[in-house]
C-alpha cells in the first residue's frame, strides 16, 4: 500500500513494515501474530484519523499509523481464508474476498458513514449503541508470546482456541486452567509452601531472639527470662504472670539494649 508520504510492505511471516517515503527506516512495525502471509494494504482515514487496513490470510487487522499511537483499532476474523480487500470509498464499509462463494462485507461505524445505498445502517448502529454491553471477553485470559511458549502450546496459534488481540492473544479460561494444570502440576502446592515460609520468616523478624549463646550482657538474666518464657505450668498463677512478663521483655524493642549495651549491665554482688 502507499499514499502521499508514506508505503507500507506485508512479508510471509505476518509482519507489516509502515515506511515514511523519505528514510530506509520503518516507523512502525506491525505484527499480525498468526505468522501467516500479508495479502493485502490499505490506507484509510476518517475524522483526521489516518489508519492502516492489513490483512493476511486468517485476519484482518485496522491500526493507527501515527508513530507515537499505533494500536490496533480492529481485527476480523473471517471463517474463511482471506484474499482480498476493498473499502468503500469515505465510508466505513468493508468487503473482503474469501475462499467461500459468497463476498464477506462489515459495515465499521469506527471508519465511516454507511453508503448511501445502505443508510439504513446508520439507524440501526444507532439503536444497538443504546444497549449496552459489558460482556466482552469476561472469560478469556490473555497471554503473551511468551506465556504460549512456557506453556507449549504454540501449535494452537492459528487455531480457533487462541484469538490473535494486540501484542498477545486470547485463551478461553477453563482451557487455560487445564493447560497450566498438567504443566504446572505443583505450582499451587509451591506457592503456598512459599506463602507460609514467607510468613514464619515475618513473624521471626518481628522478635527479639536469644541467641544460643546468650548475649554478652546481662546472660543470667536472659537464660532466667528464657526458662520462665519456656514454662509449662499453666496451673501455676504465678508462672504464668512471669511467663507472660518474660515473653513482652523479650520481644519488646525497647527492652532490646538491656542484653546489648554495657551501661545496662546489672550489677551482681
Amino acid at each position: 500500500g502507499i499514499n502521499a508520504e508514506y508505503g507500507a510492505v506485508g512479508n510471509a511471516e505476518g509482519i507489516v513494515l509502515l515506511y515514511d517515503l523519505r528514510s530506509a527506516q520503518p516507523l512502525v512495525v506491525k505484527d499480525h501474530q498468526y505468522q501467516c502471509p500479508i495479502v493485502d494494504i490499505k490506507f484509510h482515514s476518517f475524522n483526521e484519523q489516518q489508519m492502516v487496513i492489513s490483512a493476511d490470510t486468517k485476519l484482518l487487522k485496522v491500526w493507527n499509523q501515527t508513530l507515537d499511537e499505533s494500536k490496533t483499532l480492529l481485527n476480523i476474523e473471517p471463517d474463511h481464508p482471506i484474499n482480498d480487500v476493498c473499502v468503500c470509498k469515505n465510508t466505513g464499509m468493508l468487503m473482503m474476498a474469501v475462499e467461500h462463494p459468497r463476498v464477506q462485507v462489515y459495515y465499521v461505524p469506527a471508519l465511516g458513514p454507511a453508503p448511501r445505498f445502505a443508510s439504513f445502517l446508520d439507524n440501526l448502529t444507532e439503536e444497538l449503541e443504546e444497549e449496552k454491553n459489558t460482556s466482552v471477553y469476561g472469560d478469556y485470559k490473555f497471554l503473551t508470546r511468551e506465556d504460549i511458549d512456557r506453556l507449549g502450546i504454540s501449535q494452537l496459534v492459528g487455531t480457533e482456541y487462541l484469538k490473535a488481540f494486540m501484542h498477545g492473544f486470547f485463551i478461553d479460561m477453563r482451557l487455560y486452567k487445564k493447560v497450566r494444570s498438567m504443566v504446572e502440576p505443583f505450582a499451587y502446592e509451591e506457592y503456598r509452601r512459599d506463602r507460609i515460609a514467607k510468613k514464619i520468616e515475618e513473624q521471626r523478624a518481628t522478635r527479639i531472639t536469644i541467641k544460643k549463646k546468650g548475649p554478652k550482657v546481662n546472660k543470667e538474666l536472659a537464660e532466667k527470662l528464657l526458662s520462665q518464657k519456656n514454662t509449662e505450668n499453666q496451673e501455676d498463677k504465678t508462672a504464668r504472670k512471669k511467663k507472660n512478663m518474660a515473653e513482652k521483655i523479650l520481644q519488646d524493642d525497647r527492652f532490646s539494649k538491656l542484653f546489648t549495651d554495657p551501661n545496662f549491665e546489672i550489677e551482681t554482688n
